[in-house]
């Protein structure tokens, strides 16, 4: 995958446990542990698309934490 202007780049903490199951579905999927990470993130946004809706986002602004 290449890197664009717009990417951004994020450091995740997981569990020992967990990163040795994501190594172990890349490896076999014959891929690396971040493409395993990119999918399970498109899975979830796939599945909660209802979510991003600007409407419903509007409306539960004020859920939203600000940092």
């Amino acid at each position: 995958m290449r890197h664009r202007q717009k990417d951004k780049i994020f450091s995740l903490r997981i569990p020992q446990s967990v990163y040795e199951n994501i190594s172990w579905i890349a490896d076999q999927k014959y891929t690396d542990i971040s493409s395993v990470v990119r999918n399970g993130i498109r899975k979830e946004l796939a599945d909660n698309q209802e979510l991003l809706d600007p409407e419903y986002i509007r409306k539960h602004q004020h859920h939203s934490v600000a940092y």
